[in-house]
């Protein structure tokens, strides 16, 4: 008797769990939202809509023909050169001037070697905007490669006035 009851009870699980199975229901993924709401129309089953002209292209803005760029020589006086440690950073600044000091461009080199080449371009904004017509350039050497501190070993040198698609020549003459 406990023999029957007990595989009444695996068959009754089992006709159960097959049953669940049969009971199993697919839903219709949501319909997608048009791409342009404007022209969107209802939708009637069984009817085929035309799709609408697709808009003009809009006109797109001309890209500009080179990107602001100035180049330069970094140069390191004979008086600095024993102090000098290969390595050591080299920051190019640009200030706009006109009384504001804050940067709006810098590019960090690591100077193995003197004189240094450097190119500052648009890609070097701080801020990614357009750099102005006219900038100030200078150059910092920084012995602990920090430009926020100033230790008694950073050399500077005096900004320079350079404008787009010029260069530059800055000697390092001494601390600030």
């Amino acid at each position: 008797m406990k023999r029957t009851l007990y595989l009444a009870a695996i068959a009754a699980f089992i006709a159960l769990a097959a049953a669940c199975s049969q009971n199993s229901f697919k839903q219709d993924p949501a319909p997608k939202a048009p791409q342009n709401p404007k022209t969107a129309q209802p939708w009637v089953e069984g009817e085929v809509a035309e799709a609408p002209e697709p808009p003009p292209p809009t006109p797109s803005a001309p890209k500009a023909e080179k990107a602001w760029k100035v180049t330069g020589v970094v140069e390191l006086p004979d008086d600095f050169k024993a102090a000098f440690t290969p390595g050591e950073a080299l920051y190019i600044i640009a200030r706009s001037g006109g009384g504001d000091s804050t940067p709006v461009a810098a590019r960090k080199i690591s100077a193995h070697s003197f004189p240094v080449r450097f190119e500052l371009m648009e890609k070097d904004s701080m801020t990614g905007e357009e750099l102005p017509e006219k900038l100030f350039i200078e150059a910092k050497l920084d012995s602990d490669g920090d430009v926020s501190t100033k230790s008694a070993g950073d050399l500077w040198s005096r900004p320079v006035e350079a404008a787009d698609g010029g260069s530059v020549t800055l000697k390092l003459e001494g601390t600030r």
